[in-house]
Order: C-alpha cells, then structure tokens, then sequence
C-alpha cells in the first residue's frame, strides 16, 4: 500500500509539472522553500496542501521519505521518487504510442 501511495504521489506531481523531464527537480524547489537543502515536516506540509494541493496521506509519504528518521527530508531521500516518476513517464509514453496506434488504424479504415 505504501509503493501505492508513493506512486499517486509522484504521478500527481508529475501531472502538476505539466508532464516536464525535471518535475521531481521543480516540485523540490517549490518544497525546499527556504533553500536550505533539506525539507522539514512543516515545509512539507504547507508546500503539498497549499501550493500543490495535494490531499492525499503526505504525512506518512513524509515519513517514508525520511529514512534517517531526523524529522526532515534531504535531496537524495527526495529523490528516492525518481523510481517512481520514470515509471510515469514510460506509462505515459506507451499510452500516447497506443492512442497513436489507434488513431492510425482508424484512419485507414475509413
């Protein structure tokens, strides 16, 4: 359940970044408010609700991130999701290649 959670998370993102190369990139800019290298619970909180209205358990998705269990969240755990987002982007690929397929084969039926 929790792969889950993270997948639904990254792929909101994702769709948030408007589908960019670099959204996990856009998407720790806009959580690392200030900058400092690393996000606290509460940066996270008021960046996923407010800014990305987010409303799904980004509580426990913090938590997983924050393997050293220090109350924060570095760049190398953020980046713990790129597993995530490059499965988005090749889902996303095969569906386009598909639609593709399809409306090709419409088209030479009529």
């Amino acid at each position: 359940e929790m792969m889950l959670c993270l997948q639904e998370f990254v792929w909101f993102m994702a769709r948030f970044f408007d589908c960019h190369p670099d959204s996990l990139e856009r998407a720790w800019e806009l959580l690392d408010a200030d900058g400092s290298g690393s996000i606290s619970f509460d940066e996270w909180h008021d960046a996923v609700t407010k800014q990305l209205q987010y409303f799904g358990p980004s509580k426990i998705i913090f938590k997983y991130l924050d393997k050293d269990d220090e109350g924060n969240v570095s760049l190398d755990e953020f980046l713990y999701l790129k597993t995530f987002f490059d499965e988005f982007i090749e889902t996303t690929q095969k569906t386009v290649r598909a639609r593709r397929g399809a409306l090709k084969t419409n088209q030479k039926m009529a």
